[in-house]
């Protein structure tokens, strides 16, 4: 499951019940099709793809709309 903060943190919580704390890019890649967030976990860094059966539409639609805000910030 993956928590959205307001100041560009995302939670990833995984099944197993480990949970990591990461930033977004600000250049992750949003397709019409495909969202591709590049994410930043302390020194690592994660290529996350979202396919477009992979989160509810109007979820997706605000994750869009979140990127490409920060995007222009």
């Amino acid at each position: 499951m993956l928590h959205l903060g307001a100041s560009g943190e995302l939670a990833i919580e995984r099944k197993v019940g480990i949970s990591k704390t990461a930033i977004i890019e600000p250049h992750s890649a949003i397709q019409p099709g495909l969202i591709v967030l590049l994410l930043r976990c302390g020194t690592q860094r994660i290529a996350l793809p979202l396919l477009p059966d992979a989160l509810d539409p109007d979820l997706k639609r605000q994750l869009r709309l979140w990127l490409q805000w920060r995007a222009q910030t």
